[in-house]
């Protein structure tokens, strides 16, 4: 599991994904924002293997994209 945040609307739903270098979807929740607009998340990266994928995090209208690099334990 990694755990990162995100600053977004107040209030607001927020849709968390994790995507394959290749545009596979891999993993998918949602959840809604605090009060300031914070969101903290953690994500379940146990079940895939070493490799690179792009974390997406949407807000209304504001989208994050983040590059993860999980290595080999």
């Amino acid at each position: 599991t990694i755990s990162t945040s995100f600053s977004g609307q107040a209030n607001a739903p927020v849709a968390i994904e994790l995507y394959s270098l290749t545009g596979t979807k891999l993993f998918s929740t949602s959840t809604t924002s605090g009060s300031y607009g914070e969101v903290n998340y953690a994500l379940p990266i146990q079940d895939v293997s070493a490799g690179t994928y792009f974390v997406r995090v949407i807000s209304g209208t504001m989208v994050q994209v983040t590059r993860l690099m999980k290595v080999a334990q």
